[in-house]
C-alpha cells in the first residue's frame, strides 16, 4: 500500500498543494518549481547539482 493511500488527507505529498477550504485552489510547491526546470532542461540540472556536491 502507498503511504498516500495510507494517510488520506492528514499527510500532504506531491508537487502541488490543494487548499481544500478554498474549494480545491491548487498551489504549486517548491518541489513543482523544481521539477519543472528539470523537465525543461531535460534534467540538465541535476547534472549540475550532482557536480556542486
Amino acid at each position: 500500500m502507498d503511504n498516500e493511500w495510507h494517510w488520506g488527507y492528514k499527510r500532504r505529498f506531491g508537487l502541488v498543494y490543494v487548499d481544500f477550504e478554498t474549494g480545491g485552489r491548487r498551489i504549486v510547491k517548491e518541489s513543482g518549481r523544481f521539477y519543472k526546470k528539470v523537465i525543461g532542461g531535460n534534467g540538465e540540472i541535476l547534472q549540475r547539482l550532482e557536480a556542486w556536491h
